[in-house]
C-alpha cells in the first residue's frame, strides 16, 4: 500500500535532513517514494540524505536543481511524483509516528485533502498546537475562511494531496512569504477536505529567519504577493477576500520593519493598510502608525519587542 509521494525540498540542510528521513519510518510501509529537492546545496545534503535512505531502508530518489524557492523545489518534486497521494514536508520538520496514516485514513472518505493537527515549535516559546477548525463542506467557503484567517495556518507538513487535485495547481515560484498559503487557498477552493484533530507534524520555526524575509526589498516583495495572490480569482476566491489579505500581508511587512528601526519604510507599507475599511480600524493599524512616526520624529526605538499573541493572527505563519 505504497501509496505516497514524500517530497522534501532542501538547501543547505545537511544537519537536519537525516532526522527528518528518520521521522517518516514509522509510516514507511505507505511511502512509494521519497523525492529530496537539492537546490543548490553546498554543504553535503544529497549525501546525508542517500547515507541516512540507506541505513533506514527508505525509497529515496534525490533531484538537483537550481530552483532558487522553496515554491520552485516543491514544484520540481511534484513534477517527478508518481504516486497517487503527494505529502510535503520541509526538511527540518518531523512527522509524528503514525501521523501520515492519520492523513490517509482521513481522506478514504473521498476528499481531495486532508488536514491534521500541527505542533510549531520555536525557541523560547511555548509549543501552539494548530488543530484545523472552522471548515465546512464548501471548498468557496474554507477558502475564503482560511484567507480572512478564519482558521490556523496550515503547516507545511500537516496537509496530504491527491496527486489527481494537483493539475493546473503549482506553489508561486517568484515569492518567498506566503507561497504556501497561496497553495492551500487554491487547493481548498477546489477540492473536497478533511480533517483529523489527531497530531501528524512537528513543524520548526526560526523567527530570525522568518523576520528577515520582510526586510529585503519590501514594497518589491509586497507587489509580488499581491500579483500572485490576485490570480487566486481563476480559483473562484473573490476580489473583497483578496484585498483584504494584501492588506493583511502590508500589515505584516509594517511590522516587522518597525521591529528592526525602518520607519519610513513601515509608513509606506502602512498605506495600504490604511486604505482597506477594516484593517484601517484595527488596534494594530493605530499603533503601528504610532510606532513608526514616533521612531522617525525621535530616531531608532525598541519596536515591538513582545512576544506576538499566539493564534491565527500571528504573523510568523
Amino acid at each position: 500500500m505504497s501509496e505516497v509521494s514524500v517530497i522534501i525540498p532542501a538547501h543547505n540542510a545537511a544537519i537536519s535532513i537525516g532526522d527528518v528521513l528518520a521521522s517518516l519510518v514509522p509510516d514507511h510501509t505507505l511511502i512509494g517514494e521519497i523525492i529530496v529537492v537539492d537546490d543548490r546545496c553546498s554543504d553535503g545534503t544529497s549525501d546525508r540524505a542517500r547515507d541516512a535512505a540507506e541505513k533506514l531502508g527508505l525509497p529515496l530518489e534525490v533531484h538537483s536543481v537550481n530552483a532558487g524557492s522553496a515554491g520552485a523545489a516543491r514544484n520540481a518534486g511534484i513534477n517527478r511524483a508518481k504516486r497517487p497521494l503527494v505529502y510535503f514536508i520541509d526538511a527540518d520538520d518531523h512527522l509524528v509516528p503514525g501521523g501520515l496514516g492519520r492523513l490517509m485514513k482521513a481522506i478514504e472518505s473521498g476528499a481531495g485533502l486532508a488536514i491534521g493537527t500541527s505542533v510549531r515549535k520555536a525557541a523560547g516559546q511555548e509549543d501552539l498546537i494548530r488543530v484545523p477548525a472552522g471548515y465546512c463542506g464548501d471548498p468557496q467557503d474554507n477558502a475564503d475562511l482560511y484567507l480572512l484567517n478564519g482558521a490556523p495556518p496550515i503547516s507545511m507538513g500537516s496537509g496530504l494531496v491527491r496527486a489527481e487535485t494537483l493539475a493546473g495547481i503549482r506553489f508561486p515560484e517568484n515569492i518567498a512569504i506566503d507561497e504556501d498559503t497561496w497553495f492551500w487557498s487554491a487547493l481548498l477552493a477546489t477540492t473536497a477536505l478533511a480533517v483529523t484533530t489527531e497530531p501528524v507534524l512537528h513543524y520548526h520555526l526560526d523567527d530570525q529567519r522568518t523576520a528577515r524575509r520582510y526586510l529585503v526589498d519590501p514594497r518589491r516583495s509586497w507587489l509580488a504577493i499581491c500579483t500572485e495572490f490576485r490570480r487566486l480569482q481563476d480559483y473562484g476566491i473573490s476580489h473583497d477576500v483578496l484585498k483584504w489579505r494584501r492588506a493583511w500581508i502590508a500589515q505584516r511587512f509594517a511590522r516587522q520593519l518597525i521591529k528592526s528601526g525602518r520607519h519610513e519604510d513601515a509608513t509606506s507599507m502602512l498605506r495600504p493598510v490604511r486604505a482597506h475599511p477594516a484593517t484601517a480600524r484595527e488596534w494594530r493599524t493605530t499603533r503601528y502608525r504610532f510606532l513608526s512616526k514616533f521612531g522617525r520624529t525621535f530616531g531608532p526605538n525598541r519596536g515591538i519587542n513582545r512576544t506576538p499573541k499566539e493564534g491565527v493572527d500571528n504573523p510568523a505563519r
